[in-house]
């Protein structure tokens, strides 16, 4: 819902993750007892830091993916990560068509998911865009969104 409305605002999402660069093997502040056998405990350790890492940044993958947007994650170069934005910016066009009627058909009831792949001949070039778009009416989303809160 949120990338569909971003997505139909034509709004592209960057996402920074500040924390930087983090190491998943146990330190000293871990007080892991190394000799009660194999280090399955540290392994265990490494997969849960992975695992929350991972799910604190899907979330902010994946809305940049589907809004055509980038991630700067897992990087300790904050400022980098800004430039690297801002230089995306330089070269930001919006391409827009307006599909066919057929495109708001629905399937079994429910509104199809409608893929889009843009591509470029030009060597060097690197194209970002959304993945698609669910073929539901601008007419439909406005009947059923909330009254504004004043």
């Amino acid at each position: 819902m949120l990338t569909d409305m971003a997505n139909r605002a034509a709004v592209v999402t960057y996402a920074i993750d500040p924390r930087g660069l983090e190491s998943d093997f146990p330190t000293a502040a871990d007080r892991l007892d190394l000799r009660s056998g194999p280090p399955t405990s540290q392994m265990d350790l490494m997969r849960a830091r992975h695992s929350a890492r991972f799910d604190s940044q899907g979330t902010l993958q994946e809305l940049a993916d589907r809004t055509g947007g980038l991630t700067v994650l897992n990087r300790n170069d904050l400022v980098g990560g800004l430039a690297e934005i801002l230089d995306d910016q330089r070269g930001y066009y919006l391409v827009g068509y307006e599909p066919a009627a057929a495109t708001f058909e629905k399937s079994s009831g429910k509104p199809r998911f409608h893929k889009v792949k843009v591509g470029v001949t030009r060597p060097g070039l690197k194209v970002r865009s959304r993945a698609g778009f669910y073929g539901i009416s601008d007419e439909e989303v406005a009947k059923k969104a909330p009254a504004p809160v004043l």
